[in-house]
């Protein structure tokens, strides 16, 4: 049985998406995400750090999902 408690779901929006949307889509989708009572924490990031390792345009979400123990769902 494999037991995962955290996922990545990572959304590609369209090509040239303005910063205050990608804003807005992040914030939404978290929220989204957030309703469902198995989660127990979301952080969405859109674009990239600060940092030349990190290439990801801002069309780019990338959500870090945690799940809450299945016992508690």
């Amino acid at each position: 049985m494999m037991n995962e408690q955290t996922f990545m779901y990572m959304p590609v929006t369209p090509y040239g998406l303005g910063i205050d949307k990608s804003k807005e889509l992040t914030q939404k989708t978290d929220a989204i995400i957030k309703s469902f009572p198995e989660v127990d924490t979301v952080f969405g990031k859109a674009g990239r750090a600060d940092t030349a390792t990190d290439p990801a345009p801002l069309a780019m979400i990338e959500t870090i999902i945690n799940f809450k123990p299945e016992d508690q769902w």
